[in-house]
């Protein structure tokens, strides 16, 4: 990044074989809870951050506000296990919950569509071995933060730059009214 933008300064960020590992040990740990919990959907929740910076206060404050918003839509008394984890790679939140895993889908989805910072959210909901997928919902694909097309179709061919993303992200934040007061 550049010092160009607000809440984006640093140039730090994970390293590709970073990125790589920590994928490798967010499975394992999924699947080590798929076992502990078999008969309940296992929740993960990350942040769909552009470019090399993954942490920072901002990015912090918004990964919180989804918590927030994900434990506003359940009923917290049917929480089996959550553990929040604050890694190089981004902030990640793992949640086991007893309640019907297409119905926990359905209200991530929706809090995906219609919750403030939604777009930046990745909730994935997994249950015996299996994601389950927005398709089963009958929904379609999750859309570009800055077009409306098929994000993962945007991200394939690079059609907008991480400086687009990021400007877009700021200018989320600041209309937000700021991080602080939500």
């Amino acid at each position: 990044m550049t010092d160009n933008y607000k809440y984006f300064t640093s140039e730090n960020g994970p390293s590709l074989e970073e990125v790589l590992a920590n994928r490798e040990k967010r499975i394992s740990k999924i699947r080590f809870l798929e076992q502990k919990y078999p008969e309940n959907p296992v929740l993960c929740f990350k942040l769909n951050i552009p470019g090399k910076e993954k942490t920072n206060a901002s990015v912090f404050r918004i990964f919180e506000i989804g918590i927030e918003d994900i434990k506003s839509v359940l009923d917290t008394n049917d929480i089996l296990f959550e553990k929040e984890e604050d890694l190089v790679t981004g902030p990640e939140f793992y949640l086991v919950i007893s309640i019907d895993p297409f119905l926990l889908k359905r209200k991530m989805t929706d809090l995906e569509e219609n919750s403030y910072f939604g777009r930046l959210f990745d909730i994935d909901i997994l249950y015996k071995g299996q994601n389950i997928d927005r398709k089963i919902l009958g929904k379609g694909p999750r859309k570009c933060f800055l077009c409306d097309n098929d994000a993962k179709v945007c991200a394939r061919s690079r059609k907008h730059s991480v400086d687009e993303m990021i400007r877009w992200i700021e200018k989320m934040i600041d209309e937000s009214g700021g991080l602080n007061e939500r």
